[in-house]
């Protein structure tokens, strides 16, 4: 069993008394995380540290800080043993840090393990520095992503109590085909999708130079077509397919929906 951990060394930034300044990166956020973020607590995950066999296998998706004190941010050399940071997989962040200025940029997390310092990558975990250090864990759109391959999902498809709460927030695409996406118009029905609350986009789908875009997912329930959404649902065209950036609904039966027409 593979057991990856996130890790954290020490240094100071001169620039790090700045105040914060409003996002201009390419993936628009909708919180200030400089705000609102989870603070991971685990002294143990000093990358001096030394034994341990913790892992962030459970870890949600979100913006996260390292102790809540100044100058921690993660090692940005590989770790001198893979037994480190309370595990035996420790993480490092390859690239510099940015700048406040710099906004948002995207770095890749390996994992050490042995001697090999690149066992394991995590692509674009996004960052951007103020007064305090934060992180996100994100698949690199288009390249790494869920798949849904359940045919019922189909708005076509009649009948069913499926729904999405337990779905993993992260990128996912509909079927291993092109022409597939989420329908933009309201199902005809509430019993469509292999659920009683299927989902659809509001709003057209980007083109490739568009990059990725927000919309709002709706679930039908009777007559009504917006009887629930979801917002901020991040949406990009990767020229054959599209990926959409879901999360978990809120309860059964919502579901996520495809359409092949």
């Amino acid at each position: 069993m593979r057991v990856t951990k996130l890790c954290f060394g020490f240094s100071v930034e001169s620039d790090w008394s700045r105040k914060w300044r409003e996002f201009s990166g390419p993936i628009k956020e909708r919180i200030d995380p400089c705000q609102l973020h989870t603070v991971l607590h685990d002294e143990d995950r000093d990358i001096e540290d030394v034994g341990g066999n913790e892992c962030d296998r459970q870890l949600n998706a979100g913006w996260y800080r390292f102790l809540n004190k100044t100058g921690i941010r993660m090692p940005t050399t590989c770790p001198p043993t893979d037994t480190r940071c309370g595990t035996s997989w420790p993480g490092w962040l390859k690239g510099v840090h940015p700048t406040v200025e710099d906004g948002i940029v995207a770095r890749t997390v390996y994992f050490r393990r042995r001697q090999n310092c690149k066992e394991l990558a995590e692509h674009n975990i996004e960052r951007n520095y103020g007064p305090i250090a934060h992180g996100r864990i994100n698949f690199k759109v288009g390249q790494k992503h869920y798949m849904h391959n359940q045919l019922d999902r189909d708005i076509e498809d009649v009948g069913g109590y499926e729904c999405d709460s337990q779905l993993n927030s992260g990128w996912y695409r509909f079927l291993n085909k092109t022409g597939i996406r989420m329908p933009t118009t309201c199902p005809p029905t509430d019993t469509r999708c292999g659920t009683t609350w299927p989902g659809w986009l509001e709003g057209v789908h980007p083109t490739v130079e568009d990059g990725i875009v927000t919309r709002t997912v709706y679930f039908r329930k009777r007559e009504e077509c917006k009887e629930l959404a979801v917002h901020n649902i991040d949406v990009k065209n990767c020229s054959s397919f599209f990926v959409y950036f879901l999360r978990p609904t809120s309860k059964c039966t919502y579901r996520y929906c495809y359409s092949s027409k």
